[in-house]
């Protein structure tokens, strides 16, 4: 399942760099057709920043509480932590709880790089430690 809807990068006009989902006709800012328009900084497609946490073991994970980066997250809104085990599983923390496996919430977020490969087992051990701790449970 590829995700990237292949965000682009572009300035025609001095009023600023455009990011958008495609090459529009026209510029946003200045109305110019694009197909004739001299470009300051020529179309280039921006590296997708977003991944599966199930692809990244041993991390923390960043999404929005609700909806996703793209279509729907405005930079006031809350986001949602999780961690990742060694095998990719998705720990979090919300109203109901802590919640193991909810990996299918989990399909664009910002990865924060956790425990490098001789760390893992100690990572695994940690996270089952302090999982099961009383102090995760929705009434606290």
């Amino acid at each position: 399942m590829d995700t990237d809807p292949g965000i682009v990068c572009f300035q025609h006009c001095s009023l600023g760099k455009m990011f958008c989902l495609g090459l529009p006709d026209s510029c946003p800012f200045c109305g110019a057709l694009l197909a004739t328009a001299h470009f300051t900084l020529l179309p280039f497609r921006v590296p997708y920043p977003f991944v599966r946490a199930a692809q990244h073991p041993c991390s923390i994970v960043i999404r929005p509480s609700t909806g996703d980066f793209l279509n729907d997250y405005p930079s006031c809104k809350d986001l949602h932590i999780a961690v990742t085990s060694a095998n990719g599983q998705v720990v979090e923390f919300d109203s109901a709880g802590l919640q193991h496996g909810r990996t299918d919430m989990w399909q664009q977020c910002l990865v924060v790089k956790g425990a490098s490969r001789p760390w893992t087992e100690h990572w695994d051990r940690t996270l089952q430690e302090v999982s099961s701790q009383d102090c995760w449970t929705k009434q606290r």
